[in-house]
């Protein structure tokens, strides 16, 4: 379901989530991968920007990149396949700092094997993490059959990963950050 609200609430919203995000990334961590950027991804690219200027960012997606932003010569955007992606950082053995996934996860992508799929998945971000991943997800689709399962990711992370932090950053969004040193 999706709902209307006025600029300045949307702008606050937007805040709360992108500090949510951003809670356990400092000035000394010098990577980020930011997988599923897509056109929702302006305002915390803009926040990293302004924020975490000496970082080197990459931010790729599948479907679509954020236009109409000056990026700083190490901030760069690519459109790529997310799971390739990370298939070939492993074989590469290339690493980042942070990983922060906003998207990747909103909707039921994985049919019947829900399980292995978010478990496969998680398992290969985390291998190229040297800190950790952050998964910021909402739960308004348009389609029940796309209603994403909070409750299975909250129960599959509380399972497998010993230490981790949820944000409920609204009725409809969260926050998931998965530290890797604790995997």
């Amino acid at each position: 379901m999706f709902f209307s609200e006025s600029p300045e609430k949307k702008q606050i919203r937007s805040k709360i989530r992108n500090k949510s995000i951003t809670n356990y990334i400092s000035n000394d961590h010098k990577t980020i991968l930011h997988c599923g950027i897509g056109d929702r991804g302006k305002s915390l690219l803009n926040f990293l920007i302004e924020n975490y200027p000496d970082v080197n960012y990459l931010g790729i997606d599948a479907d679509s990149l954020p236009v109409e932003i000056n990026l700083p010569e190490n901030f760069s955007l690519e459109k790529k396949d997310i799971q390739s992606f990370l298939e070939e950082s492993i074989e590469n053995q290339k690493r980042f700092d942070w990983l922060i996934l906003t998207g990747v996860l909103d909707k039921n992508v994985y049919g019947d094997n829900q399980y292995e799929f978010v478990d496969t998945f998680l398992r290969k971000c985390l291998e190229i993490s040297k800190e950790g991943i952050v998964i910021s997800f909402n739960t308004y689709q348009t389609n029940e059959d796309d209603k994403y399962n909070v409750e299975f990711l909250i129960a599959y992370i509380n399972s497998m990963y010993a230490s981790y932090n949820i944000h409920r950053v609204n009725d409809n969004e969260y926050v998931i950050t998965l530290f890797s040193r604790f995997y």
